[in-house]
């Protein structure tokens, strides 16, 4: 047992197909999903889901606060769902010319510096630079469209 979870750790052997630490792309490591519930033990969930909101309604008038405010909250997240996390907008100095792919190696630069400084978290950093790398491909399109357009000009003018 001890030499095969050594081996493991080295990617050799194990359940990966390709024995490197990783598998295929476009391949799960899980293909069936999550395991399904019992049906038993779900059919006893649903049997006792009116029980478990009639608890939850009795302790929205609960002395303590904190049971109280549990109470609301698990019952507005079960019948709403949990809402997003609240993202606060940022405010983040922009070049004024941000329409070549110079512009926004710069810009990004200016992102990454803002993170190292603690000025923009991670997750916002990460959803900008899916942000400039949107205006970049804008960018590539509309470079690649004019380069068409020149040519099919070049090759019209030698006919």
């Amino acid at each position: 047992m001890a030499g095969r979870m050594q081996d493991q750790k080295k990617g050799k052997g194990g359940n990966n197909p390709q024995g490197r630490g990783g598998f295929r792309a476009g391949q799960s490591g899980n293909p069936a999903g999550r395991a399904k519930m019992p049906t038993a033990v779900r059919e006893m969930l649903s049997a006792k889901a009116e029980e478990a909101v009639k608890v939850c309604i009795k302790h929205l008038g609960d002395a303590d606060a904190r049971v109280s405010l549990k109470a609301a909250e698990m019952l507005l997240d079960r019948a709403y769902g949990k809402p997003l996390p609240a993202n606060e907008p940022i405010s983040f100095a922009l070049p004024e010319d941000t329409g070549d792919l110079a512009a926004l190696v710069t810009l990004h630069a200016s992102l990454l510096r803002a993170t190292a400084a603690g000025e923009v978290s991670v997750t916002d950093a990460r959803e900008m630079s899916g942000l400039f790398d949107n205006h970049r491909r804008l960018i590539e399109a509309t470079e690649l469209e004019d380069r068409i357009a020149k040519l099919e000009q070049t090759k019209d003018a030698k006919r």
